[in-house]
């Protein structure tokens, strides 16, 4: 609804009143980012109350992929359901495809996997590897 309104009165009245519901922080997520303000603390209550939803743990690497949290980034894509379900499953063949990225490389692959998936990021860093780069 907050992105049909764009009255920022929606979703703050929505977060004094039920801070804890999954929607009410993917909304203020949705805001926050929206109006470059400080959203992270909503992504860890998301995570916290529904540890099952990914989207908590991609907008966490997404939103920490520019800062010096490299292996927090990470910890967040591995531990998030790879695109059999499971965590940490990705399919490379169980090899590291993060382990020689620059931080600009990060940041691309991190959009990638944001905006289209992992098999579509995985696609791309596997033509870098072909590349050579």
């Amino acid at each position: 609804m907050w992105d049909l309104s764009r009255d920022a009165a929606l979703p703050r009245e929505a977060a004094r009143k039920f801070p804890d519901d999954p929607r009410v922080c993917t909304a203020m997520i949705d805001y926050l980012i929206s109006q470059d303000g400080d959203a992270l603390p909503w992504v860890k209550r998301l995570i916290s109350n529904e540890p099952e939803n990914p989207a908590g743990l991609y907008w966490k690497a997404h939103l920490l992929a520019g800062t010096d949290e490299r292996e927090e980034v990470l910890a967040a894509l591995e531990a998030a359901p790879g695109i059999n379900g499971s965590p940490g499953q990705t399919t490379n063949g169980g090899r590291d495809p993060h382990a020689n990225l620059t931080d600009g490389q990060m940041s691309e692959y991190l959009d990638r996997f944001i905006l289209h998936g992992e098999k579509k990021a995985m696609a791309w860093l596997d033509s870098l590897q072909a590349a050579g780069q």
